[in-house]
């Protein structure tokens, strides 16, 4: 068949109109591509600065705070050794015990970590850390750094953070001499950490104030990843994140890398003595205005071929695209999910009856939805659907809906009558979320509550959603819930529901404030299971649930971890007073509580226990441990004690 007059006239047109706007298009991207290079060297050499100046004032601010911090350390031992002149009796050679509790009460009060004392031939005799004793100022370099102060009464030192002689871990420590002894204060480095940090790499570059698509990264000599706004690249090697140590450590100072292999990037270095700073910036962000810029010339260029290739169109046009033109418009409202359009094209016998074809076809479509109710209705599912877009004037939707969401089908059919009297009526109930669930909504009516689940998509304005009714799954998954993470016995949580709370509180420290976590054993409960009973037994741990449910619910949670072992957090305190008061009704439960037996009788309520106090970032498993630990040492205090009482 031979082409057309229109096909061969549009044929040269468009071939003339393509050469010229692809030539003109390769000259403008060329030039484009120049000019951004330039400029993002610019960009690059900005950043450079801006992260010499941050790391200049990060050193200054660094140099103030250990200044500051070994003078606090100072004078927090002079005030012990104040302490210690004052009250003489503090260390009693004779209860070696005692002492390290008087100065571990001291070291708490006055906020140091560690406190040693010193003979006057340099021999750590008593302290807060009793595996230290024994130590003397020539056992370690470190030590030995106070070692003068044995012919100088008169020396003041302080030593900069360094690891210690016992354990390596990283101290301050400062001494004095009080009337008859060296006194010596541990802090950990804890008051500078804010500094320090702010020297750490990974914060640094965490405060750069890069734009989409532009990374920097510091680059050790050997190839090593210090430091990037890309946090997951840290600590790996250049090559493995795309960028060529030789290229890096000479050459051009700006190439095109392929970062991990896949995104190509353009790259700006400066050279430092030990490494080397890169500035990135990925192709696809650095000329991504380049099709724009592309675009409006191609709209320039291709309007003078419009003007021209419309006068050869508008005849055909005119007898014959104008009514497909129709035709696609119809189409279009019905694709975008206006099923009232009406396709009514008479032109000729072949479009009537196009159209005709297209309105049976749409009216197939409208009666899915009937077909969708028969079928939830005879599944018997508790399940209804809607679907509307901005181009209907209804709603359509499945019977039962209404009372999904909570009212009368007369009502919800007046609301679906209206797309968006419809649509703020689903938000109203999606505004009542139910906490902790997805697409979980709760709908109250004046009978019950009702939860129900909205699965709702949106295909480029078609909105379909689906409505399922949830109540009686949530109310049994709660019921089950409830019944697996208390304690039959006490009442209180048990193990598996003390740990996910614990888990939950401990991942969320603002909520910590100030806290304590209590290990607690109930003592001689064989004797009282052997005695009295299994069933006294059981009033027995009663009793110690009773006890810890006497603190305040919003402070406190208790559960029972184990036949006889039970564990408390202490935590939301404002105060340390606060916590201290808390800690204290606890021993006063210890000194004085009693069990009511099944015949009347009552006796003591023995238990013993151990806390230790939370602090952030503390992992509550180590708490625990030594919790634990201290609360052996108070059961083993408690029975030497009792063998003492029944001695006298």
């Amino acid at each position: 068949m031979l082409p057309s007059i229109r096909t061969r006239v549009r044929g040269y047109l468009y071939l003339s109109s393509v050469v010229m706007i692809a030539v003109l298009l390769l000259l403008f991207t060329f030039a484009q591509f120049l000019l951004i290079r330039r400029q993002a060297v610019e960009d690059a050499e900005i950043m450079f600065e801006q992260i010499g100046q941050v790391l200049e004032e990060n050193e200054r601010e660094m140099d103030v705070a250990v200044a500051a911090f070994k003078e606090d350390t100072l004078q927090k031992a002079d005030t012990v050794a104040y302490i210690i002149d004052r009250n003489p009796d503090i260390i009693d050679t004779g209860d070696m015990t005692a002492s390290v509790d008087r100065l571990y009460e001291i070291a708490r009060l006055i906020g140091v970590d560690e406190i040693h004392i010193f003979d006057n031939v340099g021999r750590l005799f008593v302290g807060t850390v009793p595996r230290y004793i024994g130590y003397t100022m020539d056992d370690g370099e470190q030590i030995a750094f106070f070692k003068p102060m044995l012919d100088n009464p008169d020396l003041r030192l302080c030593q900069d953070i360094t690891p210690n002689t016992a354990e390596g871990k990283e101290m301050l420590y400062a001494a004095v001499w009080s009337e008859d002894y060296i006194v010596q204060v541990g802090m950990k480095p804890s008051a500078i950490s804010a500094a320090t940090e702010r020297n750490n790499s990974s914060r640094i570059f965490s405060m750069l104030n890069v734009n989409k698509g532009v990374s920097v990264y510091a680059v050790f000599s050997d190839g090593e990843v210090l430091g990037s706004t890309e946090e997951q690249d840290v600590g790996l090697s250049c090559d493995e994140v795309g960028l060529p140590l030789a290229k890096l450590s000479k050459g051009s100072d700006h190439f095109t890398v392929k970062l991990h292999g896949q995104t190509r990037a353009f790259c700006v270095v400066q050279r430092l003595p030990n490494g080397t700073i890169v500035y990135l910036e990925t192709n696809r962000t650095l000329y991504r205005d380049i099709p724009i810029y592309c675009l409006l010339l191609l709209l320039a260029l291709a309007t003078a071929d419009l003007l021209l290739i419309f006068v050869v169109h508008w005849y055909i046009r005119r007898h014959l695209i104008d009514s497909i033109d129709r035709v696609n418009t119809s189409l279009t409202a019905i694709a975008d999910g206006d099923l009232d359009e009406n396709v009514d094209i008479a032109d000729s016998r072949e479009f009537s009856e196009l159209s005709r074809h297209i309105n049976q076809m749409v009216q197939s479509i409208l009666g899915n939805t009937d077909k969708i109710s028969f079928v939830l209705q005879k599944a018997n599912l508790n399940v209804g659907v809607y679907e509307y877009n901005k181009l209907m004037k209804q709603v359509r939707l499945t019977a039962g809906i209404g009372k999904l969401f909570g009212v009368s089908e007369e009502e919800i059919q007046l609301l679906a009558r209206n797309t968006t009297a419809f649509r703020h009526f689903v938000q109203g109930v999606c505004s009542h979320a139910l906490e902790g669930m997805d697409n979980i909504y709760v709908v109250t009516t004046k009978d019950e509550i009702r939860y129900v689940q909205i699965e709702e998509v949106n295909w480029t304005g078609d909105v379909f959603g689906v409505v399922i009714d949830m109540t009686e799954t949530l109310r049994h998954r709660k019921q089950l819930e409830e019944e697996r993470d208390i304690d039959l016995l006490t009442g209180i949580f048990n193990r598996r529901g003390a740990e996910a709370r614990l888990t939950n509180l401990f991942a969320s420290p603002e909520n910590m404030k100030h806290g304590a976590l209590v290990m607690l054993d109930a003592d001689e409960l064989k004797i009282v299971n052997d005695r009295f009973g299994h069933d006294d037994g059981d009033r027995y741990l009663r009793g110690v649930a009773c006890v810890l449910e006497q603190f305040p619910e919003e402070h406190r949670l208790a559960a029972r971890v184990g036949g006889d072992e039970f564990v408390m957090l202490l935590y939301g305190y404002e105060t340390e007073e606060a916590l201290s008061a808390a800690l204290q009704l606890l021993q006063k439960s210890q000194e004085s509580a009693e069990v009511t037996l099944h015949n009347g009788d009552k006796i003591p309520l023995k238990f013993s226990y151990g806390y230790q106090l939370t602090e952030p970032g503390a992992d509550y498993n180590s708490l625990l441990a030594a919790a634990d630990t201290l609360m052996y040492e108070n059961k083993r205090q408690r029975k030497e004690q009792w063998k003492k009482d029944s001695q006298a």
